[in-house]
């Protein structure tokens, strides 16, 4: 859904509300306190910061009189979402004026807020060379038979090959397409050329910066369905 995006900065003396939708193993491992705390550690030198880790916080913060201008989002199960959405006339009428997702993808945020005043942004591009290294971790499993070394590891056996498998594959000279060329799909090219290999990218539309990692874009017309 098209959405008027804005940038969005912070004032002197705005109060944000931060929002930590997790799953339980990340409770446990206390990423709140370890990790998403200490990111947003500047903020207590521009604002005045709640925390809610559950939908009773956030509602018992906006019963308490909490008006944020700014929330910060984490929404890992979804119902940061649903509580959003249950508080979105207070919230208006507190004065918030912008939403900051953790998330690249915000299409379960947007359309709870179309048709305010409230901006919108996401964290994509912050996650690129995180999840270049799992694409291409995932390339690495495949080719080189990760899963049947491991399991030959476990049972102190070694064979080159099983009768139902090829020989493990280099990758360099082979050929990767990188479907949809963003941050994280020029992460990915630029680590597949690093080992050898050919990237072709698919992509919507064309820039010339766009051409750093890949030996070839593509931007087809009509667009195909995998950019739909």
């Amino acid at each position: 859904t098209p959405l008027d995006v804005r940038r969005a900065r912070l004032e002197p003396h705005d109060v944000a509300l931060l929002i930590f939708d997790m799953q339980p193993e990340q409770e446990a491992e206390g990423m709140v306190e370890h990790q998403w705390l200490p990111a947003a550690g500047a903020l207590d030198d521009l604002a005045e910061v709640a925390i809610a880790c559950t939908p009773e916080e956030v509602s018992t913060h906006l019963a308490d009189g909490l008006h944020p201008e700014i929330v910060f989002l984490f929404a890992e199960t979804g119902w940061g979402y649903e509580s959003l959405r249950q508080h979105k006339a207070a919230l208006l009428d507190s004065g918030l004026r912008w939403i900051q997702a953790a998330s690249s993808g915000a299409e379960k945020l947007c359309p709870i807020w179309l048709g305010t005043n409230v901006t919108c942004t996401n964290g994509a591009g912050i996650y690129a060379s995180s999840l270049a290294e799992f694409v291409l971790a995932g390339i690495l499993h495949f080719s080189k038979h990760f899963p049947r070394l491991a399991a030959q590891r476990r049972t102190a056996t070694w064979q080159m090959r099983d009768d139902a498998s090829v020989p493990p594959q280099d990758i360099e000279g082979k050929s990767v397409l990188i479907a949809g060329y963003g941050a994280t799909g020029k992460a990915t090219a630029r680590l597949c050329r690093a080992f050898g290999m050919r990237t072709v990218g698919v992509k919507r539309s064309i820039a010339l910066e766009d051409f750093e990692h890949v030996d070839e874009l593509i931007a087809p017309e009509p667009k195909p369905a995998l950019l739909a």
